[in-house]
């Protein structure tokens, strides 16, 4: 069963019938849910984009953005992006500069755009941030005109954390009846556990060959659009250029280039702001890392299994986990991050797709 919410809180429906439900459960990247539900006339007035879907108390919320009816299968397909996926609707608006910790790097940007340090026209005021401690080492960043969701998922692989909204539509009572926390939408950080065979006493091994209870088995080592180096100009009229390579002693071989022409970057943001030659450069160089983000090397392998495995996602393992997947046919043995979890139910029955990233 799926609640319909406004994003403000209000229950404006029920999906009971469901014939298909994918769930796609990132760590770096927005989760991601399709349903394929039959049509009625009741859901067809209710449900509509925009409205947040949610299964219930703990559960996570997820924002339509796609409905489709087929008149011929008289269906109706949902599909909806965690509420994270907020962070794409917005960019930053003005040049910001920061050396700070990366976790707190992650809460100013999402506090000036999304919560209390956005323009009233930009804000959402049901956005709840964490106290955040200082911790790690500090880093110098600058940004002006990347997409929100662009940099917090850079900066969240770099710290090996995800950033997540969980949408809470439920307020907390007192034993008077008084709301101690009203419905909101939170902002949370997670990060997950090492239980590889090193340490941890009974690993929980997502894969071994002896099951045989595999029903497919795919090993996938990608380098699509690879690129490690990039040159970026700056749109000023004698242009400021930079360099940014993704490590020292990139030559021959090993070296895919790639060019920016970052025009919207110049030392002439506005009729009143003018920036140094050094803060173009360093907006530049915070491009040029982005840029090696959106084409950085792929290097994954994903496991489909059948509902009849050992293992139970979200009981033994999460997505984020470090775990030992093991082929002792192959003699294939890897302690890899768990970065997607897809979960299909179709007529009752289950398959999990498990993507790991080295």
């Amino acid at each position: 069963m799926w609640y319909i919410f406004s994003t403000n809180f209000v229950l404006k429906g029920v999906i009971t019938e469901i014939n298909t439900v994918t769930i796609e459960h990132h760590f770096y990247e927005c989760d991601v849910v399709n349903l394929v539900i039959p049509y009625t006339q009741e859901v067809y007035e209710t449900l509509k984009i925009g409205d947040v879907i949610h299964q219930g108390k703990g559960k996570k919320g997820y924002r339509v953005h796609t409905l489709e009816i087929s008149e011929i299968e008289r269906t109706i397909f949902v599909g909806a992006y965690g509420v994270e996926g907020i962070l794409n609707q917005r960019i930053i608006s003005k040049p910001f500069e920061m050396n700070a910790n990366m976790k707190q790097i992650l809460y100013t940007l999402i506090q000036q755009n999304l919560g209390s340090g956005a323009s009233s026209n930009r804000r959402i005021d049901s956005l709840l941030l964490p106290t955040i401690v200082d911790e790690g080492e500090n880093i110098s960043v600058s940004y002006y005109g990347e997409n929100l969701y662009t940099v917090i998922s850079e900066l969240s692989k770099q710290l090996g954390m995800s950033v997540k909204f969980d949408f809470n539509p439920y307020p907390e009572y007192a034993s008077d009846g008084t709301i101690l926390t009203p419905a909101n939408i939170n902002l949370s950080f997670h990060i997950g556990q090492d239980l590889t065979t090193g340490n941890s006493e009974h690993p929980p091994i997502i894969w071994k060959a002896n099951w045989g209870d595999t029903r497919d088995e795919l090993l996938f080592l990608s380098q699509k659009h690879y690129k490690n180096a990039v040159y970026l100009k700056s749109g000023d009229e004698t242009p400021i250029q930079v360099e940014v390579n993704e490590s020292s002693g990139l030559t021959g071989w090993d070296r895919f280039e790639m060019f920016s022409d970052a025009v919207d970057i110049r030392k002439g943001i506005d009729e009143t702001t003018t920036l140094t030659d050094q803060q173009v450069r360093k907006l530049l160089e915070s491009r040029g890392k982005l840029e090696l983000f959106r084409n950085y090397k792929l290097d994954d392998f994903t496991f489909i299994l059948n509902e009849d495995i050992p293992q139970v996602f979200q009981k033994d393992f999460f997505v984020g986990d470090f775990v030992t997947v093991v082929n002792e046919k192959f003699g294939i043995t890897r302690h890899s991050r768990i970065v997607t979890v897809i979960e299909t139910i179709i007529q009752e029955k289950s398959q999990t797709q498990v993507k790991f990233e080295d």
